[in-house]
């Protein structure tokens, strides 16, 4: 968030309204998702706001506060045999960014199928999505997990949406969040403030309807600090698949 070139994208224009609230310029670096972490351990960064899933392993050394749903989609080729269920993916070459709740998720469909005697899926990890989606394109994986609403995007933007297609099937549960040093609790503070701003004048869900991110969207109150340790959004947000 400290330094970097001018990005696009819902996060920006989500950072440009908070920024707008609490008089900064906020800035985004790209960077890899395993380099992220180190980064603000560093001080080379002042938070990381990037789709990261709050955890409760994540909450003992960050600061994390919840600022969207999260969901996780499959994405394969247009042309591929269509995945209409969990059991599919069992015989497939799976890939996600390293590091990601998404390589948790790969790690637990492989086991679940192995029990079901499915046959165990290969997985395949990388360090940013781009790179992954261009071993799906050239058929090197069958299938890419991620965010939905980036894995909706690419799929619905890339050639006007003929090359990659989103599987019927979504892993729902938890909050994304944005990650500070521990103990950084006025940032934290500071932040939560200025994002329930943004969510009473109505920019928040305009800003998340814009990217098909609207059924992600959180109230001004579950916007909260550490959400998967403080119980807060135990009763909003489940764990569960469809």
């Amino acid at each position: 968030m400290k330094t970097g070139d001018t990005m696009g994208g819902m996060l920006p224009e989500l950072g440009t309204e908070v920024g707008a609230v609490l008089g900064v310029d906020v800035q985004f670096e790209a960077m890899a998702f395993p380099g992220l972490v180190p980064a603000l351990t560093a001080k080379r960064i002042d938070g990381i706001w990037t789709l990261m899933q709050a955890t409760e392993e994540r909450e003992t050394t960050l600061e994390m506060i919840s600022y969207m749903k999260n969901s996780q989609s499959f994405m394969t080729l247009a042309d591929a045999a269509p995945v209409e269920n969990t059991e599919a993916l069992c015989s497939l070459h799976l890939s996600t960014v390293r590091g990601g709740t998404s390589q948790r998720l790969l790690d637990s469909i492989a086991e679940d199928c192995e029990k079901a005697a499915h046959g165990r899926p290969e997985i395949s990890l990388f360090d940013d999505p781009a790179t992954a989606q261009t071993q799906l394109r050239s058929g090197r994986v069958d299938a890419f997990a991620g965010i939905t609403v980036p894995v909706r995007y690419v799929a619905d933007t890339v050639e006007n949406g003929s090359v990659f297609t989103v599987a019927p099937i979504e892993y729902l549960g938890g909050a994304q969040a944005i990650a500070l040093a521990k103990g950084d609790t006025d940032l934290a503070a500071a932040l939560q403030a200025a994002f329930k701003v943004v969510i009473d004048s109505g920019r928040y869900k305009e800003i998340l309807a814009k990217y098909g991110a609207e059924n992600e969207t959180f109230t001004a109150e579950q916007i909260v600090l550490n959400p998967a340790t403080s119980g807060v959004l135990d009763d909003v947000v489940r764990t569960e698949s469809k």
